[in-house]
């Protein structure tokens, strides 16, 4: 890891931002939780996925659009009953 790699990384466990490590290949292609102990030449870090969520409702037919995707559901149609919710899968 460089040198803003490693500041990146601390500076978003110090505002409270999950941290995963791994054991360098070929010891490890699992991410962990982070064990509170920095081992830079060892490890490397990332922040926590987070899986994204979005809604897809129909479009309008008038126009061609069949389905739309919204990142939060103040933007659907409040009359949309066939409202598709999706969760990213991270692994």
């Amino acid at each position: 890891m460089s040198d803003t790699d490693i500041l990146g990384i601390v500076s978003a466990r110090i505002e409270g931002k999950q941290i995963e490590e791994q054991w360098h290949p070929p010891h490890s292609e699992t991410w962990f939780p982070f064990d509170n102990a920095w081992d830079f030449v060892n490890k490397s870090y990332r922040v926590k996925q987070e899986p994204r969520e979005w809604w897809i409702a129909p479009g309008d037919a008038a126009s061609g659009v069949r389905w739309v995707a919204h990142e939060t559901t103040d933007k659907l149609w409040k009359g949309a009953s066939d409202v598709i919710h999706v969760r990213e899968v991270i692994e």
